[in-house]
């Protein structure tokens, strides 16, 4: 377990658990993120390498916890160059960004901040999977809101994503069954990949989840960040959409075998 690295340290270490692809991560206790020296920066470039970029993420104490998010709140530097200025200013900004009024306000100013440190996945797709949701019909799906390229925008809640809802019978995902709602994406192909590895995810884990994850142009699922749902997610029926669509409405598909290997082959 990470020591006083914050929530979401704790989420990766959860994901390492479950034997889930994450991509090569370290993290940084408050005291070394607050007080970031020389030979820290140059421990995380020895573990990543030169030329590699990384994102800097936030991992305070409460963060991602069960009864606080603080989703959208911290500051996450994604792109950054393993040198010592781009480090230093960008684990400095992370860390301020647990100091402001709106997290002040939210929690008391009490949240000590840590730093998560991975490596950057160049992504064909991105999104979010949320391991049990309750559909408009009270039952249960996967829910996975799906954007192109990095899912930072997703999050951030600009852009509308494609939401894809995969039903529940007996525990187990049917992925035959999925539908489709929204813009149809290049690298939706690799999504039953990503479907596998979230029925590992409800196998093994005793709290439902909330994931980040992404595929690559070689249809390798990451997952990035996990954390525990706060509250049920119900999902609602969609009556707005500002997203330019390029097929709209609801696609109700079977998966066969020949499709899957005409897309890309699941990557352990």
């Amino acid at each position: 377990m990470v020591n006083n690295c914050g929530g979401k340290a704790a989420g990766l270490v959860l994901l390492n658990k479950f034997k889930m692809p994450v991509p090569q991560w370290m993290a940084l206790n408050w005291n070394e993120a607050s007080n970031i020296t020389d030979n820290t920066l140059n421990e995380i470039i020895e573990y990543f390498g030169t030329d590699i970029m990384v994102a800097v993420r936030s991992s305070a104490a409460n963060e991602d916890g069960a009864q606080k998010s603080f989703a959208g709140m911290f500051e996450s530097k994604l792109n950054i160059p393993t040198t010592k200025k781009g480090l230093r200013n960008a684990i400095s900004s992370v860390i301020a960004s647990g100091k402001s009024l709106r997290v002040n306000e939210y929690d008391g100013g009490t949240n000590n901040m840590g730093v998560v440190i991975q490596k950057m996945v160049n992504p064909v797709i991105s999104g979010v999977a949320f391991t049990s949701a309750v559909d408009t019909d009270g039952s249960e799906v996967v829910l996975i809101e799906v954007t192109s390229g990095l899912g930072d925008k997703l999050v951030s809640g600009l852009v509308t994503p494609t939401q894809i809802k995969v039903p529940v019978r007996n525990n187990i995902l049917d992925s035959n069954n999925i539908s489709i709602s929204g813009k149809l994406l290049s690298g939706l192909d690799s999504i039953n990949c990503l479907i596998e590895k979230i029925q590992i995810l409800r196998n093994k884990s005793k709290k439902k989840l909330d994931t980040e994850w992404c595929i690559d142009s070689d249809g390798q699922v990451w997952f990035v960040q996990a954390r525990p749902i706060t509250q049920p997610v119900f999902i609602k029926n969609r009556t707005n959409n500002s997203a330019i669509s390029v097929v709209g409405g609801t696609v109700t598909a079977k998966l066969r075998s020949e499709e899957r290997r005409v897309g890309k082959e699941c990557r352990s």
